[in-house]
């Protein structure tokens, strides 16, 4: 694993302990490093208005981030909306080189490898791809297809339950662990909104 790749995981990493306190936007990590692969700096999007990874990460490098090369999970974004675009201050901050790994979809805030690579800032996009879409999939998914990311929980209650066991009033016929699962599943569909698309743990109706 290379010293990018290895930065591109830690930011990764970064971005999930925003799970479900970032909605409407995606979860974002960023890490600093030096051409050696040393970090100089990281930070991650902890809420909806509140600053955006590389502004987080660029603040905390200060003039460390001069010559230095920039890694984050999305494209840095290229509009105003609750904070200022970040490729601004990306290009003021002397950063040599700018590596994403996945394209902003929102064609609101796109755009920002361009105006990068326009003020002579290397950028390499396409940077574990497959991780970072997998991480913030729920997000993806609305973005690209305006509608949502659906998870199905389905179990099956066995005609081989006795009587004695149907008294005692179990009111999950999920497993802990299973439960638990399911929990994390809601937290990060939670995190984008989906509030309206939440199904209740499900228990036995009993007739």
């Amino acid at each position: 694993m290379n010293s990018t790749e290895s930065a591109m995981r830690r930011a990764v990493a970064l971005s999930e302990i925003a799970l479900g306190k970032t909605s409407p936007n995606p979860i974002v990590g960023a890490v600093i490093i030096y051409e050696s692969g040393e970090i100089i700096s990281e930070g991650f999007h902890e809420s909806a208005g509140s600053e955006h990874a590389e502004i987080v990460a660029l603040k905390r490098a200060g003039a460390k981030a001069k010559g230095s090369t920039l890694v984050v999970t999305l494209e840095p974004c290229n509009h105003f909306g609750k904070t200022p675009p970040c490729v601004e201050a990306i290009i003021n901050s002397g950063v040599k080189k700018v590596v994403f790994a996945v394209k902003d979809p929102n064609p609101i805030a796109s755009g920002g490898a361009e105006k990068l690579r326009a003020a002579g800032i290397e950028v390499i996009s396409d940077v574990l791809t497959k991780e970072v879409e997998f991480s913030n999939r729920a997000w993806l998914k609305k973005i690209r297809t305006n509608s949502p990311f659906v998870t199905l929980k389905m179990a099956k209650l066995g005609w081989e339950i006795s009587r004695a066991e149907w008294n005692l009033k179990v009111d999950y016929y999920s497993t802990v662990e299973t439960r638990c699962r399911i929990f994390e599943k809601r937290v990060r569909r939670y995190r984008h909104g989906d509030r309206n698309g939440y199904i209740r743990q499900s228990k036995i109706i009993r007739s």
